[in-house]
């Protein structure tokens, strides 16, 4: 994982499959960790809910603050956020959600 180029995030991440800067590309790191791919998608399609959900890309990120922004280039595109591992602590805010989901 490298530190986030992004000003609104800190923390270290990558986002391997389908990526876009000016033009969308396949990114390296991609199958370097095809196992880790497909424990991901393993785990998304476990849920019911999740299992018609089409995606192209997976973002992991680590020790990651991020200010609060909207990511670009997700207009009618579907999101899916899950937290990982131990930790204390953090919050979720949703547009349109009145307060932030806290999670301990």
């Amino acid at each position: 994982m490298v530190p986030s180029a992004r000003k609104a995030v800190t923390g270290d991440g990558v986002c391997i499959g389908l990526t876009l800067k000016i033009n969308p590309f396949v990114h390296p790191k991609t199958q370097r960790n095809r196992e880790l791919v497909a424990a991901v998608v393993a785990e998304v399609r476990s849920h019911k809910e999740l299992r018609g959900v089409c995606f192209t890309s997976i973002q992991i990120n680590h020790n990651t603050i991020s200010a609060p922004h909207t990511d670009n280039n997700l207009v009618g595109t579907p999101s899916i956020a899950m937290g990982l591992g131990h930790y204390v602590g953090g919050r979720l805010r949703l547009a349109g959600a009145k307060q932030p989901h806290a999670y301990s």
